[in-house]
């Protein structure tokens, strides 16, 4: 051995035999500080106060020896009973002990202080003391839903009292995931009238949309819904094609114009003024206002 290694050797040694040193001291001083130490107690490693040994509870001034029943472990809490039953235990009667949980066939243990203790397995139900095996349907499948029926329907069916049946797709028409409906949706071109599957009838200068609601199809740029049809746009001089919805007509003035019905004006700019941001307005230059027609120098 090296001069190095019995030089940590002799240190780790020292180290250990002052850190018990140290507290045997402190153990000491705490008891000093403990006048009246009762029996089965200790003191605390700092302070002037005492605890139970393990296996007792304070009361008043003593420590008392904890009664455990079998089947039983203490949990260390100052408060209580200081004990709790084993897993697979219940506490029952008076003086109380650990009577062991009865788990039915197809069922297993539950680690909670709460019900009975146990639960059922999958495929299985509840029913007073019992595990009841679920009866599944053709084309039905276990969810583990223990609020509703434990089952639900393939994809294709729907419940029916206990049965899973078959949803009557009508022709031009798809299974849905939508949860409301009939559980079908109709392909592009057709809408749901009742059971079936209705061609969307469009008109002459029209394509279809992909809403869900209204009549299915669109105007052609250039043109606007009128009823069943769709109408040319009538555009005034000036005027250019817009899609925008407060746009009625389907048309708008260009900058330096303002629509009036079926025409657009020029706008007339007053002295001191510009053509505003909008492009179919004027505004006042600074710092003149508006007042009427023109622009008048401020105040």
């Amino acid at each position: 051995m090296t001069n190095v290694s019995r030089f940590k050797t002799y240190a780790s040694y020292l180290l250990v035999v002052l850190a018990m040193l140290l507290y045997g001291g402190v153990a000491v001083m705490s008891a000093d500080l403990v006048p009246d130490l009762p029996p089965h107690a200790h003191a605390k490693p700092y302070g002037s106060d005492w605890e139970c040994d393990t296996g007792f509870q304070e009361k008043g001034d003593s420590c008392i020896a904890l009664a455990a029943p079998a089947n039983s472990f203490l949990n260390g809490q100052k408060y209580g009973s200081g004990w709790e039953c084993s897993f697979g235990y219940r506490l029952r009667g008076q003086p109380p002990v650990c009577d062991a949980i009865t788990v039915p066939p197809n069922g297993y243990l539950k680690d909670s202080v709460f019900g009975d203790g146990w639960g059922c397995n999958r495929g299985y139900r509840k029913h007073g003391n019992a595990c009841l095996a679920i009866a599944v349907p053709l084309h039905g499948y276990l969810t583990g839903d223990a609020a509703g029926s434990d089952w639900e329907c393939e994809r294709g069916f729907y419940q029916q009292d206990r049965a899973c049946v078959a949803i009557p797709v009508p022709e031009h028409g798809y299974l849905s995931d939508v949860a409301l409906g009939h559980g079908w949706a109709c392909e592009r071109g057709f809408r749901a009238n009742g059971t079936i599957c209705q061609a969307i009838s469009i008109p002459e200068h029209s394509y279809l949309n992909d809403s869900q609601y209204g009549t299915g199809w669109s105007c052609d740029r250039g043109y606007q819904k009128s009823g069943n049809d769709c109408v040319a746009v009538h555009l005034p001089t000036h005027a250019y094609l817009t899609a925008a919805a407060y746009h009625r007509d389907g048309w708008a003035c260009e900058r330096g114009y303002r629509k009036v019905p079926g025409a657009c004006i020029s706008i007339i700019i007053p002295d001191h003024a510009h053509l505003a941001y909008s492009g179919n307005d004027w505004a006042c230059d600074k710092p003149f206002s508006k007042e009427q027609d023109q622009c008048v120098e401020g105040p």
